[in-house]
């Protein structure tokens, strides 16, 4: 039987707190396995979106996906990674910082991994 996580999960480099996603399910395990479903399934899509929009050097596309990316983040409170994609958004514009840019993405894509996958443990989501 499926349990209900804990409000914090963490790794050595990423921490989630589950707390605004546990209340907008009401606790209910088989909605928080839901949208931990459809959330790792966005995340890997951006993923993908900022990695091929910073090599096409697409910066609005780039903004428009971070921004995506902090909209699921702000449910699932990962706040170093809200905070890189922030970063990300707020400097894709300056032609400058494009190596910057890129090394926040690859940060970012380690994150969103770890991040991913204590959700996949947490919530059994291995099949």
């Amino acid at each position: 039987m499926y349990h209900v996580p804990s409000n914090i999960l963490s790794s050595e480099n990423v921490e989630i707190n589950l707390t605004v996603v546990q209340e907008i399910c009401d606790n209910d395990p088989t909605l928080l396995k839901k949208l931990a479903t459809t959330f790792i399934k966005t995340s890997y899509d951006n993923i993908q979106k900022l990695n091929e929009y910073i090599i096409n050097e697409d910066p609005v596309q780039l903004k428009n996906t971070a921004h995506a990316c902090r909209s699921s983040l702000s449910i699932f409170k990962c706040s170093d990674l809200y905070d890189l994609m922030l970063n990300i958004e707020s400097i894709t514009q300056q032609k400058e910082n494009s190596s910057l840019i890129k090394e926040m993405i690859g940060i970012g894509t380690v994150k969103f991994q770890l991040m991913i996958n204590l959700l996949i443990i947490e919530f059994e989501l291995n099949d």
